[in-house]
């Protein structure tokens, strides 16, 4: 439990800092990726380091430990989802609100507001942020460490567990 709560310590301190930009112009994900991908890193060499000799008993502990992975991913990942979001109501505010400082009324924001109209035949054009996309890229980039199964050498430890002599 101490791994999986420095983890999302460490996570959403590296959330709360993404400014939502690129690390630099030649990718697509932002410093907080790069940070999970740390974190992550971090639990992988802590495992290597143990150097379980014995299958049976790792088993448990390696399925512990990826669990706490995964679950730190996921809440990266949901935190990304609301940082996103929290982006676009903040751009949408920016966008709608040309009263110059005074209080808006929240009809007359909604009628600025202008949806798309489309026939049955024609295909639906989606739009997103810039924040929403940089999110998913963080996701993919974050997810593109290993399969979650290799993250700390999944199939050795199988392996061993099920050759184990009963």
């Amino acid at each position: 439990m101490k791994v999986y709560n420095i983890s999302i310590k460490l996570l959403q301190r590296a959330v709360d800092l993404d400014d939502l930009s690129t690390v630099d112009d030649l990718v697509r994900y932002t410093n907080s990726a790069v940070d999970v991908r740390t974190v992550l890193g971090q639990i992988r060499t802590f495992w290597r380091q143990l150097g379980w000799p014995d299958p049976e008993t790792s088993y448990v502990f390696i399925s512990r430990i990826l669990d706490d992975a995964c679950r730190a991913a996921v809440f990266y990942a949901e935190r990304m989802g609301e940082k996103a979001e929290e982006e676009e109501e903040n751009e949408e505010e920016e966008l709608f609100d040309d009263s110059g400082g005074e209080d808006v009324d929240e009809d007359k924001k909604r009628t600025k507001k202008k949806t798309p109209r489309r026939d049955k035949d024609e295909e639906e054009i989606v739009h997103f942020t810039r924040g929403q996309c940089l999110a998913v890229n963080n996701i993919d980039f974050v997810l593109k460490v290993r399969e979650t199964k290799c993250l700390l050498n999944y199939m050795y430890v199988t392996r061993g567990v099920l050759n184990f002599p009963s």
